[in-house]
């Protein structure tokens, strides 16, 4: 007989035995347990077993549950709070009926993917539905509801990799909603979903700023300010004001995207505005060189016509001859 198929006593019906044999080995599992992890230890389990403290205890100490403390609860504090190691084994021999010795291998399996999911999670603690799910023992939906949490902390993983690498953070709202979740994961999902999103296009907007942008590139984006705009995407998104974050991103990005052609007509206008400046100043000149050469021809025409009068109009002197004495 095991401690569960004690049952309430029926003295009419020889039961002392059963009593005698009940209390014994209770008293025994305890002292076993006792002597394993000590006074101290078993005082804070029945610390918690008396104020409602879950077994599997999320981000919150001041957490409480009312479920009732059956052998399970009790083996589940002894183990999580207690430090036991060899409980396990005791209730399996001593407390549980054959029936319920099924439960230890699912305990197992799920307890090792607790362990996991809570390795994964580093400093977001298993969400609430999953820690619930546990401390009642429904282990085939706390299976279920661990894979749906993994494969949150997988969006979160990439987020955080993306973030890094774009010079931000995510705000801890994700973090609040993940730990918090006391049922199916979706909406957590979509919102980690939806960040995740956003910081691609963020990405693509860094690493378009870092790439080289050539003569070209560089003369379309004189006057845009990339990196300024760039640190306000950021800024933004640490926030948590992903619509500013996202116009922000798209303003790099279409600029970047842009600065061949932006660099192009700068520079076809520049050709441009050289070659009609070229143009007017060979003009100016021809007209100056004209103008100077009528000037001369003009200067020239009246030099000989004042020659040719002044030969004319000069009186012819005499040749000197000697007058004979």
């Amino acid at each position: 007989m095991t401690l569960n198929d004690w049952s309430d006593p029926d003295f009419t019906d020889g039961a002392g035995d059963r009593e005698r044999f009940g209390y014994n080995a209770s008293f025994w599992v305890v002292q076993q347990i006792v002597d394993e992890i000590g006074v101290d230890k078993m005082q804070t389990v029945l610390k918690a077993v008396a104020d409602g403290t879950p077994a599997y205890l999320g981000p919150d100490t001041a957490e409480r549950t009312d479920a009732p403390t059956g052998w399970e609860r009790f083996l589940d504090l002894v183990e999580r709070v207690g430090g036991s190691k060899t409980a396990t084994t005791l209730f399996q021999d001593q407390v549980v009926t054959a029936a319920d010795r099924s439960l230890f291998d699912q305990r197992a399996t799920a307890q090792s993917a607790y362990t996991a999911l809570t390795t994964h999670g580093a400093e977001w603690a298993p969400p609430a539905v999953v820690r619930t799910q546990m401390g009642d023992w429904k282990f085939t939906y706390a299976a279920a509801s661990i894979n749906a949490s993994e494969a949150c902390l997988v969006l979160r993983d990439q987020l955080g990799a993306a973030v890094q690498e774009i010079g931000t953070t995510y705000t801890s709202e994700l973090r609040s909603a993940y730990e918090s979740a006391s049922g199916p994961l979706d909406a957590v999902t979509a919102k980690i979903q939806v960040q995740l999103d956003l910081a691609t296009v963020m990405l693509k907007a860094a690493r378009a700023d870092r790439s080289s942008h050539g003569i070209l590139g560089s003369v379309g984006l004189l006057g845009n300010d990339i990196d300024a705009t760039l640190n306000e995407a950021r800024d933004a998104f640490a926030r948590g004001d992903l619509a500013t974050a996202e116009q922000r991103s798209r303003k790099v990005i279409d600029a970047v995207d842009g600065e061949t052609s932006a660099g192009l007509l700068r520079v076809g206008i520049a050709v441009a505005l050289v070659a009609a400046a070229t143009v007017l100043m060979r003009r100016r000149r021809r007209v100056t060189a004209s103008t100077n050469d009528d000037g001369d021809a003009e200067l020239e025409a009246n030099v000989d016509v004042q020659f040719d009068g002044a030969t004319a109009a000069a009186p012819v002197a005499a040749a000197p001859t000697l007058d004979p004495e």
